[in-house]
């Protein structure tokens, strides 16, 4: 009898024991995964985020009186009145508030297969070319209170096809998923981040985007 009561008490302990252990591993986890979470958040994301990027500029008044407001595209360059498209249908419209213009805007970024038109009471003449992406218009005699819109539309098609990309860089690798993804067939490239590693690379980016065959 003496045997058996010792022997439950000996089980009891190793029990006890077992359940401390367990119990014990289970909060060193619990600890260990907060610091490791603490310490990506402190360290990887060094120096912490601190504002959402400010947001592009989406509208130009020129010297001459002439606006322009983008919709689906950004002001790249003030000077050349350049403009950057971001999505598949674009418009800007244009307003002299001044005298007779004559202008040339400029839109990159454009599918080849964008269709261009212009809505509006003007008589102005207004000329469109393409290269590539790029599109220029010629607006003359652009007569002050005139409102002209430009739109760029992409034809509407059962389903569109897109490549997804990231972590390429500016160099040679960017190039590469450019050049696939219009093997590939698809109508756009979606980039996920991180397109540059360093400062350098920045001018490469644009020569490489602006060579793509497709947006």
């Amino acid at each position: 009898m003496i045997r058996r009561i010792r022997a439950r008490e000996n089980d009891k302990q190793a029990i006890s024991v077992v359940r401390k252990t367990y119990i014990t591993l289970a909060v060193l986890i619990i600890l260990g995964t907060i610091a490791a979470l603490y310490g990506q958040h402190v360290v990887v994301r060094y120096p912490r985020f601190t504002s959402d990027p400010a947001l592009r500029p989406a509208h130009l008044v020129l010297d001459v009186g002439l606006k322009i407001e983008a919709n689906g595209a950004y002001l790249k360059e003030e000077m050349e009145a350049r403009f950057r498209a971001f999505q598949p249908d674009v418009s800007l419209q244009v307003s002299s508030e001044g005298q007779s213009v004559k202008r040339v805007l400029r839109l990159e970024n454009i599918h080849p297969e964008a269709v261009f038109s212009h809505t509006g009471e003007s008589h102005a003449q207004i000329l469109e070319s393409k290269h590539g992406l790029f599109r220029e218009v010629k607006l003359i005699g652009v007569q002050p209170g005139e409102v002209v819109d430009l739109l760029w539309k992409f034809p509407q098609k059962p389903a569109y096809r897109f490549v997804a990309i990231g972590d390429t860089g500016g160099d040679e690798e960017l190039s590469w998923g450019l050049i696939r993804a219009s093997e590939l067939g698809a109508d756009f490239v979606l980039h996920m981040g991180d397109a540059y590693y360093d400062e350098s690379e920045f001018g490469g980016i644009a020569t490489r985007m602006n060579e793509s065959k497709i947006p």
